[in-house]
């Protein structure tokens, strides 16, 4: 009894392998397929709607800054000071955007340029990034009455 019970697992335990490897090939190629897709999908994004969008749409599907600055490179014309400006306007963090530019050899000055073109096309953008990462500090309110010009000396700290 011991040794049928024992080909009934190892029957079983093939039974699951096969399935979990046939999963496997089936979500790898649709997840190929998807990948295949997105860089004709990311250039008729550009083609339609401008650059801007075609980023905000690859970021919003999980695409890295350095993934979305791949991706563009396939794009005639496009130059690097625009593509960094798209990120900018993305809200790309400023540390992200500078190491994917390094890892894909846009040099310092075309990062630089690009963030200036993005102070100069979404500045509000930029702003509200700022107003939000920063930590607004408030002095208290002084009480009524309490005589006092708003001055705080060192001297009273101690």
């Amino acid at each position: 009894m011991g040794s049928r019970q024992s080909t009934h697992c190892a029957a079983s335990r093939g039974s699951v392998l096969k399935k979990t490897f046939l999963f496997l090939v089936i979500f790898l190629t649709a997840a190929a397929t998807v990948l295949a897709e997105w860089p004709d999908t990311f250039r008729k994004i550009y083609s339609a709607r401008g650059l801007d969008e075609a980023v905000i749409t690859a970021l919003s599907k999980g695409y890295s800054a350095d993934q979305v600055i791949r991706l563009s490179r396939s794009i005639d014309g496009l130059a690097e000071e625009k593509l960094v400006k798209a990120l900018f306007c993305a809200l790309v963090p400023l540390e992200v955007i500078h190491r994917a530019a390094k890892m894909n050899s846009i040099p310092e000055k075309k990062i630089t340029t690009g963030y200036e073109l993005a102070l100069e096309e979404c500045p509000d953008a930029l702003e509200e990034k700022i107003k939000v990462s920063t930590p607004q500090q408030t002095a208290p309110p002084l009480s009524p009455g309490a005589g006092n010009s708003g001055f705080a000396s060192p001297s009273n700290f101690r």
